[in-house]
């Protein structure tokens, strides 16, 4: 059967149909390239074994068999319908999207290949594999820096099979080379930045402080999740009995992290007594819409931030020598 005897279908008349009589190719679809660009990626690594692509009703690598199963739904736009009608989403719909699924399920292939599961590095690393399929609940240490973060959910955390999966997906994606970008630039919204969806953050780079400098971070902090509500960092310096340098970066009150510039201009040259602390920490707030949400309305969020940012000057010039 071909597309063209099902794809005017009904819904109820095609969910009818059984995948096998449909006919479905990965060939000539828009995702034999983003196939494509999987094996280019691994040969770029040096990976030789490119893991066979098929037709499956999820994504998933069979347990020990080193191939990868596509949904079928994403080989035409009228199934890819149908799901989201069903689903309210289609998995791997963007190509984007697809990558990271797809290079997800790479490293599962790969595992089953070469067995990496059974050595001791491996297990070392990732923890000892089992038969168990991955649990439907686990609890996520959000914060955790010992796993990496690619799928949504904290994957990686589930199961030393997906740490591994996540782990090398992370590891081979994006060759498209580097690019520097500011921090003006970088932070865009609320759990948003600059970053592309094959990108990943791999250094920090800053001038260098003058001498004597001190910093400090104060933040109110949300209890249960320990996210700032607001926080500041400040690094400040003194020299012959004035503020000599000033930086201070806001995060929480604002829909993005954001350096408060009129902060650092009515605090440079002056004596740095309390007073002038505090008058310039009364501009955080200039030209900045406070975030309200269930843990702070904006009336207290940007009294806070006046708050921290006087905390953290402060104890950042304590430390200064």
């Amino acid at each position: 059967m071909d597309a063209g005897d099902w794809a005017s279908l009904t819904d109820e008349e095609l969910l009818e149909k059984k995948i096998v009589h449909l006919g479905l190719k990965l060939e000539g679809t828009d995702l034999e390239p983003l196939i494509r660009q999987l094996h280019e990626e691994l040969s770029q690594k040096g990976l030789a074994f490119h893991p066979p692509c098929h037709i499956g009703d999820e994504w998933f690598v069979p347990v020990g068999i080193p191939a990868i199963f596509i949904p079928f739904f994403l080989t035409h736009e009228r199934l890819r319908k149908l799901e989201r009608k069903m689903m309210l989403e289609v998995e791997g719909e963007t190509p984007g999207w697809f990558m990271k699924l797809i290079r997800h399920e790479a490293a599962h292939a790969y595992a089953y290949a070469y067995q990496f599961f059974k050595k001791r590095p491996w297990q070392r690393t990732f923890g000892r594999s089992s038969n168990d399929d991955t649990p439907q609940f686990y609890r996520p240490r959000p914060y955790s820096r010992s796993y990496v973060v690619h799928l949504d959910d904290w994957y990686a955390q589930s199961h030393p099979d997906e740490d591994f999966a996540e782990t090398f997906a992370v590891w081979l994606r994006s060759s498209r080379g580097e690019r520097t970008v500011s921090l003006d630039e970088f932070f865009q919204g609320p759990f948003e930045t600059a970053m592309e969806s094959d990108e990943l953050l791999v250094n920090l780079k800053r001038g260098p402080l003058p001498a004597g400098v001190g910093g400090a971070y104060a933040k109110l902090a949300q209890p249960a999740s320990g996210y700032a509500i607001v926080g500041v960092a400040a690094v400040v310096g003194r020299s012959g009995g004035s503020i000599s340098h000033i930086r201070v970066g806001v995060t929480g009150l604002h829909e993005h992290a954001f350096r408060a510039d009129t902060v650092e201009s009515a605090l440079l040259g002056s004596d740095g007594s309390a007073s002038a602390i505090a008058a310039a920490a009364a501009h955080v707030n200039d030209d900045v819409e406070a975030l309200s949400d269930i843990h702070a309305d904006a009336a207290y969020r940007a009294a806070m931030a006046v708050v921290y940012t006087r905390r953290a000057i402060e104890t950042a010039l304590s430390r200064a020598s």
